[in-house]
């Protein structure tokens, strides 16, 4: 929502608004973020790895 007037300004030059060529990458980079995210993500219980590298 932040970016949406961004989006929709028109090229003053061209008098064309580049909607869809901000929206479609931002969009599919989302989905593949959320999808590895949800996909690879630590659990909510489960503990980060240390930086130590030996478990105790």
């Amino acid at each position: 929502m932040i970016t949406l007037p961004i989006a929709m300004m028109e090229n003053p030059e061209t008098g064309k608004a580049y909607f869809w060529e901000i929206l479609i990458p931002g969009s599919i980079c989302g989905a593949i973020v959320g999808f590895a995210t949800q996909r690879y993500g630590r659990g909510a219980g489960e503990p980060a790895a240390s930086a130590g590298g030996a478990a105790r």
